[in-house]
């Protein structure tokens, strides 16, 4: 039988799978694009598929939303954090999509990338639950409240690929 404790993390668990809406995770981004979700994504592939600083390959000759470096190569304007936080997952993924075919438009990499963001919400939820233990506060139950109704769950399940959840994560992992 569970614990009560562990019920409780089960319960939680599910109910952030039920957010989770699988559409957008099948629409993968491909190389050109100009919006910020796919700079982020085009971090994480230069470090951990290409292993090198060169944005050519995912940029494909669209320029127009990126700095051009002194050495004349293209970088996306998009900051590097969030792919420099999502590029572990995506490494073992693009390891595992060696062995694995699937039959699909969308990548095991980008559909693995997608929970990213679910991982570091659900990691930032433990810091700050830690926080609140640690300074002895008794509203434990309005600071979930006040997190989920930031709007920083919107971001890890609709908007995986933004910043937002990476920069929360990297608050409650300094606190």
């Amino acid at each position: 039988m569970l614990s009560q404790k562990k019920y409780i993390y089960f319960l939680l668990t599910l109910i952030v799978l039920l957010f989770i809406k699988v559409d957008y995770r099948f629409k993968e981004i491909y190389p050109g694009g100009a919006q910020d979700d796919s700079a982020y994504y085009y971090h994480a592939q230069t470090l951990a598929i290409d292993k090198d600083l060169d944005y050519s390959n995912q940029l494909a000759g669209n320029l127009q939303d990126a700095y051009i470096r002194d050495d004349n190569k293209p970088v996306p304007r998009q900051s590097f954090g969030p792919g420099l936080l999502s590029s572990p997952f995506l490494f073992f993924s693009n390891l595992i999509s060696k062995f694995i075919s699937i039959k699909s438009n969308t990548s095991l990499n980008y559909f693995i990338y997608s929970f990213t963001s679910a991982f570091y919400l659900y990691l930032s939820l433990i810091f700050l639950m830690r926080i609140v233990k640690v300074n002895n506060l008794k509203e434990k139950s309005k600071v979930l409240l006040f997190t989920f109704g930031s709007g920083v769950s919107y971001y890890a399940f609709e908007r995986f690929s933004m910043s937002v959840v990476y920069e929360f994560f990297s608050i409650c992992l300094t606190f």
